[in-house]
């Protein structure tokens, strides 16, 4: 007999002894005689048959501690957010070291802390630019492209932006999507 957790919208074939969802810890249910009930809030995914849901994703300071973490890790792949989120904590602490760096007596300071920042975020940097790359189907050698003036950047830009691909690729698992079994 079927079951789910109707607050997760997770499904568990033949859960006759599993009586409380392993995710949230609330009571599941039988799944009832309309077999398209218990598929609510479900996706289907064109490479997978199984039905998915959308893992939730990190806030911005998780995203940026998973950043530090996986300072040489260049396998796998990146969420669209975990990108964009350290994107945005990178550029708020580059304004504001070049806002004190012009603080008279002091600047000087700012200026080589700002160097040291952003020789140590270099290398992470690349990294989950890879990861990125690897989520949408793409080899991490297409980070070269941002050696082509103009061009280039707007390609990475772009890429940076689309969604996650579908299903797993030979990158890695989905960051974005957990299948059922």
């Amino acid at each position: 007999m079927d079951k789910i957790c109707r607050h997760c919208n997770l499904i568990w074939k033949d859960a006759d002894n599993i009586h409380f969802c392993t995710s949230c810890g609330r009571p599941l249910e039988t799944v009832g005689p309309d077999p398209g009930r218990a598929y609510q809030g479900w996706q289907n995914d064109p490479y997978n048959s199984g039905p998915v849901r959308e893992i939730p994703r990190d806030n911005i300071i998780e995203s940026y501690r998973k950043f530090w973490l996986n300072y040489f890790d260049f396998n796998g792949r990146s969420r669209r957010a975990d990108y964009w989120q350290v994107f945005l904590v990178n550029l708020i602490i580059g304004v504001i070291l070049g806002a004190f760096a012009n603080i008279p007596f002091v600047g000087g300071v700012f200026d080589v802390l700002a160097v040291l920042y952003s020789l140590a975020a270099l290398i992470p940097g690349i990294a989950l630019g890879v990861r990125r790359l690897h989520d949408i189907g793409r080899s991490g050698l297409y980070y070269l492209f941002a050696l082509i003036p103009i061009v280039g950047a707007i390609l990475l830009i772009v890429w940076f932006a689309t969604d996650t691909e579908p299903g797993n690729n030979s990158y890695g698992r989905n960051p974005k999507w957990e299948y059922s079994s």
